[in-house]
């Protein structure tokens, strides 16, 4: 990397719709109901796996260079790769999560406050405050004589509806500010997310999963090769097979399990991955269903065979997504790490392939 993360401081044939309320094809499969699991427990369900939250700073403490990066699976997003970083000119740390599913990169309040000390700061910096003034305050008499303290709560509104954007530069990386906080999980909570967007800056990025570090620029590994494809929003897909049928999903490093997409398996894998509908803010519904932990046997990606696979449809009461994303892994299978866990994978932007070993 140029700047070491250290110094750093995001259809018919398969659809059954009415005119904005999809419905779900239960594909058949066993699964096991829940009605409420904690995050750790659940992402335990989903994958398989047991995560210690106790290690993870550990583990964020082995040596970093501008090659190699140390990333953990157990802090907040557990089963999610987490990065440390240095934010600010007093050097806290930044928490962030590596995200491929996501298209740019974002920071939380929590990473902001690192950053500059306040929410209000952040805006005098970057010049929202008075943009915003000037643009929806002082043009309205009824508004005009807003309090500071009024017209910031005003703009984290306008923020967090996607009404308006506000980015900035930190560490050389430019962050788009999402006006909440991340849940804390066990005492740990997130700073931000690092997307595609700072990814594709690197010719290609390995993800290490057996030893838990991402490299950056490296020859093309031992593995087998896929290629992949891009959409608009800088999500990356790759054929893989379900029972001897092909299917496309996203790879995505900020899911831990496996979201199969609706009516997996029915011989229709395609979709057009520029649906507009798929964005953050995307507004088109899905009928929720309730909680559970679905089992697939019999899936491939680059030959290597998975079966007992842990899954979450993106549409259940509890999975988190937004509509947009719902959506997504409604008309799209989302491969999360539950397939990479005991691999190592690689992106190569430069030549389109996605490699798995």
């Amino acid at each position: 990397m140029r700047k070491s993360l250290s110094v750093l401081l995001s259809l018919f044939s398969f659809l059954s719709c009415s005119k904005d309320l999809c419905t779900f094809k239960d594909p058949g499969v066993p699964f096991e109901p829940y009605e409420s699991l904690a995050a750790l427990e659940k992402r335990s369900a989903l994958t398989g796996r047991t995560f210690n939250p106790d290690l993870a700073l550990e583990e964020l403490s082995r040596l970093e260079t501008e090659e190699r990066v140390p990333f953990t699976l157990n802090y907040n997003w557990y089963g999610s790769p987490v990065v440390k970083a240095k934010g600010g000119d007093d050097g806290k740390d930044l928490f962030l999560v590596v995200d491929t599913g996501l298209s740019y990169s974002y920071i939380y309040k929590s990473g902001i406050e690192k950053v500059f000390g306040t929410e209000g700061n952040f805006f005098d910096v970057n010049g929202t405050y008075q943009w915003y003034r000037e643009n929806h305050i002082d043009n309205k008499k009824r508004l005009k004589n807003l309090s500071r303290a009024k017209v910031i709560k005003l703009i984290r509104k306008d923020l967090k509806n996607g009404n308006i954007n506000t980015w900035r530069d930190i560490g050389g990386i430019r962050f788009k500010y999402y006006a909440s906080d991340e849940v804390e999980i066990n005492g740990q909570r997130l700073d931000g997310v690092l997307g595609a967007d700072f990814l594709m800056k690197h010719k290609n990025v390995v993800f290490d999963f057996k030893e838990n570090y991402m490299y950056f620029d490296q020859s093309q590994i031992d593995g087998a090769v896929l290629e992949m494809k891009k959409n608009n929003c800088n999500n990356f897909y790759v054929y893989f097979s379900y029972k001897g049928k092909q299917e496309l999903g996203i790879v995505d490093t900020g899911n831990y399990t496996f979201c199969p997409r609706n009516g997996i398996g029915d011989g229709s894998p395609e979709h057009d991955i520029n649906d507009k509908s798929f964005g953050i803010h995307g507004k088109r519904k899905v009928k929720q269903i309730s909680p559970a932990v679905w089992t697939f046997d019999d899936i491939e990606i680059g030959g290597i065979h998975y079966d007992n696979v842990k899954a979450q449809y993106s549409f259940t009461t509890d999975s988190g997504f937004n509509y947009g994303a719902q959506y997504h892994a409604y008309c799209l299978n989302n491969l999360g790490n539950e397939f990479f866990f005991d691999h190592i994978i690689q992106y190569d932007f430069e030549n389109m392939k996605f490699i798995i070993k």
